[in-house]
């Protein structure tokens, strides 16, 4: 896919690996609410995903089959 159409989206990973499940469509909004919600000590970094995105795809498709 050409990487200028294609739509991205923000996840917030915590130290030790953990990538939340939530998404943001800029890295401003992740940043924001990564800032609210850090415990004190811990660190994280946002990252970019596209449309190819394994956490998103995987709740797409745990919700598609709940919803059957």
């Amino acid at each position: 896919m050409d990487r200028k159409n294609e739509t991205f989206h923000h996840h917030i990973r915590w130290q030790g690996g953990a990538l939340n499940w939530e998404t943001w469509s800029t890295r401003a909004a992740a940043e924001y609410s990564a800032r609210q919600i850090v415990r004190p000590g811990e660190t994280y970094v946002i990252e970019e995903f596209g449309e190819a995105c394994m956490t998103c795809g995987a709740i797409r498709v745990k919700t598609a089959r709940a919803g059957k």
